[in-house]
């Protein structure tokens, strides 16, 4: 199950290991996340309806109960994107968003979390609607089948995280044009 996720990788007459990205690698993995990520939201802020937004926005809420661990923050954000894909409809698309974020949220949390924040503060900056981390502006452009914005908000969102000034440029770059 775990190497069907991309979690584990299997060498043969090595064993099995847990799936490492080196730098490059993993800002790589961020580029086809982005890439695949902005089909999704267009498609749902094509696809989206009055229900359908309203459902939206409801999960969209922080949890119910406090975030006590890094998964359970993980789990709720991954959740998000989740039901964004759900309302593009594509099952090969979400197929591929699959085989994409098990390995990127895996190596995102070797990543990005080393960074001396502590979860309070992570909790906080994801329920701020000005930090990038906060999905409503993204939520609200699909919601108003803003397809443009749903766009730039998504590259906004996902490329929030500590990268390299080439992998800026990069973004900035191959998304200019949305």
């Amino acid at each position: 199950m775990l190497e069907g996720e991309g979690l584990v990788v299997s060498r043969p007459y090595c064993g099995r290991f847990v799936f490492q990205l080196r730098e490059e690698e993993f800002e790589g993995l961020l580029l086809v996340r982005i890439s695949l990520e902005c089909i999704a939201a267009t498609l749902a802020a094509y696809k989206i309806t009055r229900d359908g937004a309203k459902r939206l926005r409801e999960h969209t809420k922080p949890p119910s109960g406090p975030i006590r661990t890094f998964a359970e923050l993980l789990s709720w954000e991954e959740s998000i994107h989740y039901r964004i894909w759900e309302i593009a409809n594509e099952p090969a698309l979400t197929r591929h968003l699959k085989s994409v974020i098990y390995p990127f949220i895996m190596q995102s949390a070797h990543h990005w979390f080393p960074d001396g924040r502590s979860l309070e503060d992570r909790v906080k900056a994801i329920q701020d609607p000005q930090d990038p981390a906060n999905h409503s502006a993204l939520v609200e452009a699909i919601c108003n089948r803003d397809v443009a914005r749903a766009r730039r908000e998504v590259i906004r969102h996902l490329s929030r995280g500590p990268i390299s000034k080439q992998c800026e440029a990069l973004i900035a770059t191959i998304f200019s044009g949305f």
